[in-house]
């Protein structure tokens, strides 16, 4: 009997010490995170001369305390830009718009803008010009966590000097941290941007539109598939312009030989036909002086080149050699308690492309890598002809990508935390000038360019853009504002979350050898043990 009792006070101190050595040391808390979302619609430099970032935007919420007391805040900056211009025109900003939680306004809306006239002054509508909406901008820190949001819009701008102008932009960033997980998000929609107006980027590089050969102009117009007025669809440009040419020239010859009679004036049934109907071989009777029946008809061929001509420079002024439509540009981001649970998402969208008179279907993300690089072979292939033509040495001056992925794109786990990062920019083009622009512009003289031959058949020039020569003039005199590259990033959007759980201690203390696998350990054996003396003390108090 006095073993059996010892064994049983064994057994149950065996079945104490193994309890406290299997229960857990740590308890599961609420998790803590970090949400974060930026952007910019536009960011653009020119060189050393011009940086410029439109619509720039950033938004945090937080409940870790290794990243900062819980707080919210969601901040808008309209603009920055930094240029050669003289002072008080070189640096100039807006006051950045702020929600913040704790510690300031929970809700702020910012006001209307005229991009021409910030901060008290007036810039030159050849840098820049639009209007924001007003935005709305919130957060909030409560016992449910922290979350902030902001929206924005964008009316028509335009910017440096034509070469880039937006429609329609609508904006709306959010983040939210709480005890289960912590995500960002952002969406930037825009109803068109024209990436790279023609005119705007030769005038940039030192080459007027007038200086263009018609052969020059007649191709970049074929390949945009770009309609002149008064030109047969027969006929491109420059086939037309040579056949009026001969024409007039037939004609004039035949001043000479004019005398009573009938004079017959053959035409070609293209001209006849742009003339308004006039049969092939005109005959006219001569009634009265056979010579002024002659120079009637001269001016009327003559009068149809120069409207041709005219049409054709006005065609070339504002044409878009990049232009994107029903944009849609967004990342969302949600970091959880395990990497299974959290995303990385991109949503990336342009309803349709156009280069000039050209229309490419729309393109998604989802697309297939072929699908995407079908697109932009075409794109950087056209842009290519187009500015080959004016010469060899300018068909790599533009780049082209889309959908360009952050690097850091997806869910990672490290340190402790479960990390979500996306971003993405919906188009982004680089502008690099050849090492002999200076010859390509100095053999692009304008004798024999498409401005001499209107003048020169009596017609006028018609009213160009004057943006980007102002912007020359404005931020680099005699040195035009292209020649040293440039780069355009369009809709950039990113999110990122991060996420613990962090483990805290229960009351009491443990003892410090040993690690929790060997406390697990002994606990079983304790187990072991105390059910292995049990049944030792059962069969003792049999067999008594």
């Amino acid at each position: 009997m006095r073993f059996a009792r010892v064994a049983a006070t064994a057994t149950a101190l065996s079945l104490v010490g193994a309890a406290t050595f299997v229960s857990p040391a740590k308890a599961a808390t609420p998790g803590v995170g970090t949400a974060l979302s930026s952007s910019s619609l536009l960011d653009v430099k020119l060189g050393s001369l011009l940086n410029l970032k439109l619509l720039a935007d950033e938004a945090r919420s937080t409940i870790d305390p290794s990243v900062a007391q819980p707080e919210a805040f969601s901040r808008l900056n309209v603009l920055a830009l930094t240029s050669a211009l003289p002072a008080p025109l070189n640096n100039v900003s807006l006051p950045v718009v702020e929600s913040r939680s704790p510690g300031g306004a929970p809700s702020v809306d910012g006001p209307a803008l005229n991009l021409g006239t910030l901060g008290g002054l007036t810039l030159p509508v050849s840098l820049l010009g639009g209007v924001v909406s007003p935005a709305k901008l919130t957060s909030g820190v409560d016992g449910a966590g922290a979350r902030s949001g902001l929206t924005s819009g964008l009316g028509n701008v335009n910017l440096v000097g034509g070469l880039i102008s937006a429609t329609g932009l609508d904006s709306v960033l959010g983040t939210n941290a709480n005890g289960s997980a912590a995500d960002g998000s952002r969406t930037m929609k825009a109803g068109a941007i024209d990436v790279l107006d023609l005119g705007a980027l030769l005038n940039g590089l030192g080459i007027p539109l007038t200086n263009l050969p018609i052969g020059t102009v007649s191709e970049i117009l074929n390949t945009l598939g770009v309609p002149v007025a008064g030109v047969p669809s027969s006929l491109d440009l420059a086939e037309f312009v040579g056949t009026l040419n001969e024409t007039i020239d037939g004609l004039q010859a035949q001043l000479a030989a004019a005398s009573g009679g009938t004079l017959q004036t053959p035409l070609p049934a293209p001209i006849a036909d742009a003339l308004g109907g006039l049969p092939g071989v005109l005959a006219v009777p001569v009634v009265g002086d056979p010579i002024a029946t002659v120079n009637g008809v001269i001016d009327t061929v003559q009068g149809l080149l120069t409207t041709v001509l005219d049409n054709a420079l006005k065609a070339l002024d504002g044409l878009s050699l990049l232009k994107v439509s029903g944009i849609e540009i967004g990342t969302k981001t949600v970091a959880a308690d395990t990497v299974a649970g959290s995303t990385a998402d991109i949503v990336a969208k342009l309803g349709g492309i156009s280069l000039g008179g050209l229309s490419l279907p729309g393109l998604d993300l989802g697309a297939t890598a072929a699908q995407v690089n079908g697109v932009l072979d075409t794109v950087n292939g056209t842009l290519g002809s187009v500015l080959g033509a004016i010469s060899p040495d300018l068909a790599n001056l533009v780049k082209v990508n889309l959908f360009a992925k952050d690097p850091g794109t997806g869910v990672t786990q490290g340190g402790g935390y479960i990390k979500s990062l996306a971003g993405v920019s919906a188009l982004t083009a680089s502008i690099t000038p050849p090492l002999n622009l200076a010859g390509i512009v100095g053999g692009l003289t304008s004798a024999g360019g498409i401005g001499s031959l209107l003048t020169g058949a009596g017609g006028t020039l018609p009213a160009l853009s004057t943006l980007m020569p102002t912007l020359n003039g404005l931020l680099g005199g005699a040195t035009s504002v292209l020649t040293q590259g440039a780069s355009i990033k369009l809709a950039s959007v990113t999110s990122g979350a991060s996420f613990t759980t962090p483990v805290a201690s229960t009351n009491g203390s443990l003892p410090r050898t040993g690690g929790t696998a060997q406390m697990a350990l002994l606990g079983m054996a304790l187990v072991i043990a105390a059910v292995a003396s049990r049944r030792y003390v059962l069969a003792n108090r049999v067999s008594a």
